[in-house]
């Protein structure tokens, strides 16, 4: 994104509708993603790559 990152898109999200279900996903490991970019520890994350087994298996723990 060219305008901003995706902590900052959290960010925003959580503002205009806290409590939403998200599932953040980065190239990057989630030490350095919460580390360098203020990202809560207790965000949903899955790291790229992925497969469809992984994504499916995190998005059942989201929902459920």
């Amino acid at each position: 994104m060219q305008e901003m990152n995706g902590a900052e898109l959290s960010k925003k999200f959580f503002a205009s509708r806290p409590g939403i279900k998200t599932l953040f996903m980065s190239g990057f490991a989630a030490d350095v993603i919460t580390r360098n970019t203020f990202i809560d520890t207790s965000v949903n994350f899955i790291q790229k790559p992925f497969n469809i087994k992984s994504l499916e298996k995190a998005i059942d723990s989201i929902l459920n």
